[in-house]
């Protein structure tokens, strides 16, 4: 069980130095940045690491933009290619969603707070020894 436990702690600190190259650019961005130290003044380098985090930045917005419109590209040819199947795949949606009103329904409806309407004698609800009186 301890080897388990070291494999499992081995990789997730694979995956957090992954993911921390991914974050900080990794070798490359460090091999960039020490070559433009060593060619540029500081004024200069400041100018041209802004202007690589501007780029870098406004590189990743139009992956986003992209990645969302392939993905609407990818939904709307997957429901045209499958549009004749369409009927069969409501009469397995329509159970689902059928239920989950009834879910949703009961929920809502066992919620709400009832009054229950006693009847009682001409002392009032409750008889001599506490109890509700239900007949005449």
């Amino acid at each position: 069980m301890k080897k388990i436990e070291g494999l499992y702690r081995s990789y997730c600190h694979e995956r957090e130095l992954e993911m921390q190259e991914y974050h900080t650019g990794g070798n490359r961005m460090k091999e960039l940045q020490e070559f433009l130290k060593s060619k540029l003044n500081a004024e200069d380098y400041f100018t041209a690491e802004e202007l690589l985090n501007d780029l870098i930045a406004e590189t990743e917005e139009k992956g986003f933009a992209a990645a969302c419109k392939a993905s609407v590209h990818y939904l709307a040819s997957g429901v045209r290619r499958n549009l004749k199947t369409l009927p069969r795949m409501a009469m397995y949606v329509l159970p689902v969603c059928a239920l989950a009103v009834m879910v949703t329904v009961f929920n809502n409806t066992i919620r709400q707070p009832y009054a229950l309407e006693v009847q009682g004698n001409d002392r009032g609800l409750c008889g001599q020894r506490g109890r509700v009186q239900l007949g005449p």
